[in-house]
C-alpha cells in the first residue's frame, strides 16, 4: 500500500513547547508511516538574554531539519549550525546575508571533514546522508517591543508567517525543477531525471550529499547540490499589532499533503476555537501544544502525509 522506505505506522507524537519573553513556542513530531524518524529540530531562545545586553535585544533561534538517506547529517548539522549561528549573534548581533551564507558553506565542509575525506571523490564519504535546513532567529526588542524575523532556508522545509490575517512565505522551497536551481546543476555538469538531481535529489539544496558536490572545477556554491540558504529579513512592529500572530516551521511532510494557507488557517481556527471555550483571549501552552499535535496528526492520518512531519509553532 505504501512506498519503499514506508513501515509499519507510528503515530506517537513528541512534543516540546516553552514561554519566553513575549513568545509561547511549541515543537510537535511524528514518524508516520516511515520505518525511522530522519526530522530534527532546535530551539534555543537563550541566544542573547535582554538582562545582559544594553539594545534590549532578546535573540531565540528555532529551526526544522528534514534528513534523508540516514539521519546523521540532520541529527549533526541542527546542533553545529546552531552553535555556530549563535556564536555568530553573540558577536554581531545583526549579521549581513553574506555572512549567514558564509556559516552555512563552513557548517557543510565541517560536516565534509566529519564524514569523509577531503579529496571530493564520490566513494570517500562513509555517511551518505543529507539534510535541509529551516532556521528563524527572532530578535524581540523589549524597548520598541518590536520584532525582527530572519529566516535561513536551504531546501524544501517551509517556514509561514500568519500576521492579523495576512499570510506569508517566509521561504521559499528549492525544488530541482525550478529555473535558478536547474541552471545551476546544468552549468555544474549535473543532470535532471524524474525531477531529481542526477536521478536521485528531490531536493535542490541541503547540508551533506556530498556525492553530488565533487565538481573540482566549481565553488561551493556553483556544485550541482548547494547548501546556500535564501536570506530574508522582516520587521513585525509591536505598535500596529493588535491581533493574532505566529509562525510555522514545517518539514515536507507536513507542506507534502497541505498548503501555507491551509497549515496557517488550520492554527488560527483551532486557536480561535480555544478562546471560545475558554471564554479568554488568552490560549495557554498547553493549549497550544493540543492544536500542533491535532495537526501534525491530522497531516498523516487525515491527508496520509508518508513521511516524517515536524511542525515548530512560535506565538508572537
Amino acid at each position: 500500500m505504501f512506498s519503499i522506505g514506508l513501515g509499519r505506522p507510528d503515530f506517537r507524537v513528541k512534543s516540546y513547547n516553552g514561554e519566553d519573553f513575549r513568545i509561547k513556542w511549541v515543537v510537535s513530531e511524528v514518524r508516520g508511516y516511515r520505518s525511522s524518524m530522519e526530522d530534527r529540530h532546535v530551539h534555543n531562545t537563550n541566544i542573547i538574554d535582554t538582562e545582559m545586553d544594553d539594545s534590549g535585544d532578546k535573540i531565540s533561534i528555532f529551526g526544522v531539519f528534514d534528513g534523508h538517506g540516514g539521519d546523521y547529517a540532520a541529527e549533526w548539522v541542527s546542533e553545529k549550525l546552531t552553535s555556530n549561528l549563535s556564536e555568530e549573534l553573540r558577536i554581531t548581533k545583526t549579521p549581513p546575508k553574506e555572512r549567514y551564507e558564509s556559516i552555512f558553506h563552513s557548517t557543510d565542509q565541517q560536516l565534509r571533514d566529519v564524514v569523509g575525506r577531503p579529496d571530493l571523490t564520490p566513494t570517500s564519504f562513509m555517511d551518505p546522508s543529507g539534510t535541509t535546513a529551516c532556521v528563524c532567529i527572532i530578535r524581540n526588542n523589549k524597548h520598541s517591543g518590536d520584532t525582527t524575523l530572519t529566516c535561513l532556508n536551504a531546501g524544501d522545509t517551509r517556514a509561514v508567517l500568519f500576521d492579523d490575517g495576512e499570510i506569508v512565505n517566509l521561504s521559499d522551497d528549492h525544488k530541482p525543477m525550478d529555473e535558478v536551481e536547474r541552471s545551476r546543476v546544468i552549468k555544474a555538469g549535473g543532470f535532471l531525471h524524474d525531477e531529481r538531481i542526477n536521478g536521485d535529489l528531490a531536493v535542490a539544496r541541503s547540508f551533506g550529499d556530498f556525492i553530488h558536490k565533487c565538481k573540482f572545477d566549481f565553488k561551493e556554491h556553483e556544485q550541482p547540490l548547494v547548501c546556500t540558504p535564501d536570506v530574508r529579513d522582516f520587521t513585525l512592529y509591536n505598535q500596529s499589532h493588535n491581533g493574532l500572530r505566529f509562525f510555522l516551521i514545517a518539514s515536507d511532510g507536513l507542506w507534502d499533503v497541505m498548503s501555507s494557507k491551509q497549515a496557517a488557517n488550520y492554527i488560527k481556527l483551532e486557536i480561535e476555537n480555544v478562546k471560545i471555550e475558554t471564554g479568554s483571549d488568552v490560549v495557554d501552552i498547553q493549549d497550544l501544544q493540543f492544536i500542533v499535535e491535532k495537526l501534525v496528526l491530522h497531516s498523516v492520518k487525515d491527508l496520509d502525509s508518508g513521511d516524517n512531519v515536524t511542525v515548530v509553532l512560535v506565538v508572537m
